[in-house]
């Protein structure tokens, strides 16, 4: 039974009527999302606290109203018209977009709209569900700054530097790795580390000891008989370079091993 129908059994048969009514509106109005109710002129016949408290508009405000004129931006209003358009015909919409509150700031929002059907299956109204995503893409604008001013910090660095997936296929290198190896990194990223740079005689023993360095956690460097890991590695050339290593794990938030870190030093 649709939201629109259990809301007007419910005034029908007035607050104490047995059954899922009264259920279903604490739902609705304890949800962290907004919600709206809307007829098949997409005028708004009901909306919860949550989309109240987002778009800073009341029930008294917005009810007979239609929420296409009032919450989507002008350049908008087209497109929204013929969504709701495939809505109202029986299809479902899923899109991020902006929308406007009372105060005029725009919200970036996830939206999902829903066609409400009759026990006979007809489109008898639309339900639509919002979810802001303001902090969302805030925490996603800082973690690419973050990340930008890493990968900057990893390129400039004068340190030679490499990063292997747990597989041991090369994710990344900086430049200073670059002048050393003589490889650009886009000619060998997701490439086997072992087949691609290291010499014959070590691949076996080396994929061996970085299989061993996920299962343990890194404590500043990693040691072969008390000393920094050292071995070779073949440039671009076919030259052999001999390099010591300095080797982290590094962990995801679950606390998984995503990747191995190196910092090399040449010893040639």
């Amino acid at each position: 039974m649709g939201i629109l129908k259990l809301r007007l059994k419910k005034k029908r048969l007035g607050p104490g009527a047995p059954g899922l009514v009264e259920p279903v509106d604490v739902l609705l109005e304890s949800a962290g999302i907004m919600v709206f109710a809307l007829d098949l002129k997409a005028n708004i016949k009901y909306l919860n606290k949550q989309a109240a408290k987002v778009t800073g508009y009341s029930q008294e405000e917005v009810l007979g109203k239609s929420i296409i004129e009032l919450l989507v931006p002008e350049d908008m209003l087209k497109d929204a018209e013929r969504g709701f358009d495939d809505v109202r015909a029986g299809m479902f919409l899923s899109e991020t977009r902006p929308i406007i509150c009372r105060d005029g700031n725009s919200l970036e929002v996830s939206l999902n709209v829903n066609p409400i059907r009759d026990d006979n299956g007809s489109v008898e109204g639309v339900l639509v569900f919002m979810q802001d995503l303001t902090e969302a893409i805030q925490r996603e604008t800082e973690l690419a700054r973050k990340s930008a001013l890493a990968q900057g910090i990893l390129d400039e660095a004068t340190v030679p530097i490499i990063i292997l997936s747990p597989e041991g296929r090369i994710l990344y290198f900086n430049t200073t790795f670059e002048d050393i190896c003589g490889y650009q990194l886009e000619e060998v990223a997701d490439s086997d580390w072992f087949e691609a740079m290291i010499p014959e005689p070590w691949r076996l023993p080396l994929r061996e000891f970085h299989a061993t360095m996920k299962e343990r956690r890194a404590s500043g460097v990693s040691f072969v008989a008390g000393r920094p890991l050292e071995n070779p590695i073949m440039t671009k050339a076919g030259a052999i370079i001999n390099i010591s290593w300095k080797n982290n794990i590094l962990f995801d938030q679950e606390g998984k091993v995503e990747a191995t870190i190196s910092f090399a030093e040449l010893l040639d």
